[in-house]
């Protein structure tokens, strides 16, 4: 074979085929959600209006912060007191002069004080005692003493009669010997008198000492058995009851509190706020749970107070500011409850 012909066998002939069947239909692949970009535009999203929702409150309103408080009357004693009975429950609401729970001082607070009088007595009495006592033995060495002395003087007037007798002194000596003797004798006279009433108190102070004791004793007895009744002093609602009934209210301890219809919010403002909140300026209040109302600041006082702790964003020490007051304004409804944290915000003037 020579080279043309095997040039000529090499050469392949190529037809157009069909890729598949002619009654066969060709299958579209579908194309896949990319969600990681979706997501992507999702935060995006919620960042851009979260910024924009910030950015607007920032521009047009004035922001501040505070708390929902309502005033109540808190029930406290002076003393130790033991609570009786309660005659109403918690949250009940009540008038005033309506009777709330029945009560006695404590019997420990009675006992206590008839043993710091019954101290204080005893040490009274007994320093007294020992005045007198140190009174008396002065009076009977005095007493030996001119005893003593009288004694001289008798035995002085005995050798003055001998002599007398004798010739050998004058009568008049004798005389002089009778008056020191005398004179002697009355100031010893006085000074037993003077013992034997020192003893008669002394022993008085005893007795005395007796009366009073039983007397503060019987005292002691009479408040622990006496009970009392404790009225409302105002008009509200009856809070939480924080002694039990038959335990003991220790000393200004609270027993109870009542709440009154009277609600404010206490607002803490920064000294710069001051351009920007006055009193009879209406505000808008945000509540937690989204609730949204409206008071009015009715006054701004002058005193500084600390910020509570529930409403820094910062573990730094409490800073000091003024505070504002905020009723509801007409209409307005607020929450019954307390609440620790209020938005207070006032638009700004655009002119």
């Amino acid at each position: 074979m020579n080279n043309t012909t095997q040039r000529q066998a090499m050469k392949l002939k190529f037809t157009h085929q069909p890729a598949m069947p002619a009654n066969m239909t060709p299958v579209k692949t579908a194309k896949k959600i990319n969600w990681g970009r979706w997501i992507y535009l999702a935060i995006l999203a919620i960042a851009l209006i979260s910024f924009s929702v910030w950015l607007f409150n920032r521009l047009f309103y004035y922001h501040a912060v505070g708390q929902l408080r309502r005033q109540s009357v808190v029930v406290n004693f002076p003393y130790d007191v033991r609570v009786l009975q309660y005659l109403v429950k918690e949250g009940d609401s009540i008038r005033q002069g309506q009777p709330l729970f029945r009560y006695t001082r404590d019997f420990r607070q009675a006992s206590n004080d008839l043993a710091y009088r019954e101290v204080t007595m005893d040490h009274a009495d007994a320093k007294e005692r020992l005045n007198i006592i140190r009174t008396i033995e002065q009076k009977k060495a005095e007493r030996s003493a001119l005893l003593a002395q009288q004694r001289i003087y008798q035995q002085e007037k005995e050798a003055q009669q001998l002599k007398v007798y004798l010739d050998v002194a004058p009568a008049t000596s004798v005389d002089d010997a009778n008056r020191q003797s005398a004179m002697l004798g009355a100031k010893a006279t006085a000074l037993a008198a003077e013992i034997k009433a020192l003893e008669n108190y002394a022993a008085q102070l005893s007795g005395l000492q007796k009366q009073t004791t039983a007397a503060v004793a019987a005292q002691a007895a009479n408040a622990d058995s006496t009970t009392e009744t404790y009225y409302a002093p105002v008009h509200g609602r009856l809070d939480r009851l924080h002694t039990p009934a038959q335990e003991v209210a220790y000393r200004s301890s609270e027993v109870t509190s009542i709440l009154q219809q009277d609600q404010y919010i206490q607002a803490y403002l920064e000294q710069d706020d001051l351009l920007h909140f006055s009193e009879n300026d209406r505000v808008e209040l945000l509540f937690p749970g989204k609730i949204k109302s409206e008071g009015v600041i009715v006054r701004i006082y002058e005193e500084l107070a600390k910020t509570p702790a529930e409403l820094r964003l910062t573990d730094r020490p409490a800073a000091r500011k003024l505070v504002a007051e905020i009723r509801p304004s007409s209409g307005a409804r607020w929450p019954a409850q307390n609440i620790l944290s209020v938005e207070i915000s006032r638009k700004r003037s655009l002119f």
